[in-house]
């Protein structure tokens, strides 16, 4: 579960809709990321390396 306000539910924030939410799940996710690439033992670049450009 991750506590953030959604667009039904966002008392005490003034951003619009359901931005809390999708701005928590980002750090929330982006954590583990950081973690995964300790468990493999991956840096930045190697991961640069592997990531999809899809503009």
């Amino acid at each position: 579960e991750l506590p953030a306000g959604t667009k039904y539910d966002a008392e005490g924030s003034e951003q619009p809709l359901g931005s809390l939410f999708e701005q928590s799940a980002q750090i929330f996710l982006d954590a583990v990321v950081l973690d995964l690439m300790e468990i493999f033992n991956i840096d930045e670049t190697a991961m640069q390396q592997n990531h999809a450009n899809l503009e």
